[in-house]
């Protein structure tokens, strides 16, 4: 049986939010909640490594309740993190990763489920605003 809030925009959230899910636990080979963690963390270190402006363009692109997770714990002053490195994108995705979820994993599935569901234009400028080797892990998911 399918639950419905009974309002049309809600039911539409909920169901973009599982497509959501449902994709980065497909790459991941995780549970849906494991997918949850994935995209929350995901996107807050991928957040964290642009300037404000350039995240409130990407959050535009997210269904409502994935922009929720997006701002959530903002600090938009201590964006971006001085943080260039993959190994550093890479460590401090890992850092609240569900068990069994590499982080390199992680970030391809967050990649490509933000491929698969927002503008090609918008994600060129994330591409273009993340260090090097992050906008080459994101060119190639």
């Amino acid at each position: 049986m399918t639950m419905s809030s009974g309002l049309q925009i809600l039911d539409r959230n909920i169901n973009v939010t599982n497509e959501w899910l449902n994709g980065i636990a497909v790459v991941t080979g995780g549970s849906k909640q494991q997918a949850y963690h994935v995209l929350r963390r995901g996107l807050h270190v991928l957040r964290d490594r642009m300037t404000v402006e350039e995240a409130a363009h990407l959050a535009a692109q997210l269904p409502h309740f994935v922009r929720g997770v997006f701002y959530e714990s903002y600090r938009p002053a201590a964006t971006p993190t001085t943080q260039r490195s993959l190994a550093e994108f890479l460590d401090t995705l890992a850092e609240e990763l569900p068990e069994g979820i590499e982080p390199r994993v992680a970030a391809d599935a967050l990649f490509t489920t933000l491929k698969m569901h927002c503008d090609p234009g918008e994600l060129a400028h994330v591409r273009d605003a993340l260090p090097g080797p992050v906008a080459e892990v994101m060119e190639a998911a």
